[in-house]
């Protein structure tokens, strides 16, 4: 689309959007897990989107709050299960989880869509390039995260330094995976250019100054590094984990472009 084209002005906008679902079918029994590196729960159910995270999750009360020991501990729900996606929960006299640990769809790390706007705006002889790049409705193990807070260095640890959560807390989340689970939906400033022409000068038949950033802002809630990040590589199955891996780096280039 371009919505000014003038002789000495022009604006072009670009606009991209994907959407796009998948699901397990035939896949020869209930529930397939995979093991990862992070210890990402990563599983097949037949009827369900390839790779969503399946593991142990937080107790609730009947008003959706955290069950709690008497020392404040959250607690793992436990009770029977039933199949992979049914389960029946159990309490003791004391109203804590009793059974087996269970386990359910905690995450997923399939978008809901992906989209990307480009504007181009050339004016005289600048030019201006600016590219936003939006993953909304993902889930990250953030794996990552967890280590962190268990080696006391992260906001929940710093919590627990401080004395604001009872000693041993982190630990006490240690076997919950759902505590793992975080938002990973972004907007990110992918790109932003701004050129110059000199166009036809001494020797040259075009010279062209480009100064450039990729990976300028991320705007997220994500509470590790970079949500866009995957320590299952360019696997197709195992997406959305993050652990130890390398944030995307911000860079910076200039450029110069000579025609003769």
């Amino acid at each position: 689309m371009t919505p000014v084209r003038k002789q000495d002005l022009q604006w072009t906008v670009t606009g991209i959007f994907n959407h796009n679902r998948n699901k397990a079918i035939k896949i020869g029994q209930a529930l397939t897990l995979l093991s990862t590196n992070a210890g990402a729960p990563v599983a097949i159910l037949e009827g369900y989107p390839i790779g969503v995270f399946y593991g142990t999750f937080f107790a609730i009360d009947a008003n959706g709050n955290q069950l709690k020991n008497s020392v404040g501990f959250p607690q793992i729900e436990k009770g029977v299960q039933n199949s992979p996606l049914s389960y029946t929960t159990k309490r003791d006299t004391a109203g804590l989880p009793t059974g087996t640990t269970l386990r359910k769809i905690i995450g997923d790390p399939n978008p809901d869509y992906t989209a990307s706007l480009v504007n181009e705006i050339t004016y005289k002889k600048f030019s201006l390039r600016f590219q936003l790049d939006a993953v909304q409705g993902v889930d990250v193990f953030n794996a990552d995260w967890r280590t962190r807070q268990g080696v006391g260095n992260g906001k929940v640890a710093e919590l627990e330094h401080l004395g604001k959560v009872p000693r041993g807390f982190v630990n006490s989340n240690y076997q919950i995976e759902q505590w793992r689970i975080d938002d990973g939906s972004f907007v990110k400033l992918r790109e932003v250019s701004l050129g110059y022409s000199f166009g036809r000068w001494k020797y040259f038949n075009d010279l062209t100054f480009t100064a450039s950033g990729r990976n300028l802002i991320s705007w997220d809630k994500y509470k590790g590094y970079d949500p866009e990040v995957n320590a299952g590589g360019q696997s197709t199955i195992l997406r959305g984990i993050d652990f130890g891996s390398t944030p995307i780096p911000l860079t910076i280039s200039f450029t110069v472009a000579a025609k003769f």
